[in-house]
């Protein structure tokens, strides 16, 4: 899904690739994962709330390829568990994720 659009006259976005949609919201918003040029430069994986029609985002993230890939590798590397309850304030990391 290819999208042009521009915004407040300074950003211009095209969605070159719609990767998939992450969760939707009652509002009718979406939390997606697409791939997105940014005023004309390279385009990078894109992830961030979209409205209905792709005029309106929230802030988001953006990842280079490269990021992309170490996120992935990450990810594979953690498994399927869930998210722990409640922060792990001293920054160690919770014995169910240690491999």
């Amino acid at each position: 899904m290819a999208n042009t659009n521009e915004r407040d006259g300074d950003i211009v976005f095209e969605i070159t690739e719609h990767i998939g949609v992450i969760k939707s919201f009652p509002s009718g918003w979406t939390k997606e994962l697409n791939v997105v040029k940014w005023n004309d430069a390279d385009p990078k994986f894109d992830i961030r709330d979209w409205d209905m029609e792709h005029k309106l985002m929230k802030r988001g993230v953006t990842l280079r390829q490269d990021e992309m890939e170490t996120l992935m590798d990450l990810m594979n590397k953690r498994g399927s568990d869930l998210v722990t309850d409640g922060p792990v304030s001293d920054g160690q990391v919770p014995d169910s994720q240690v491999s």
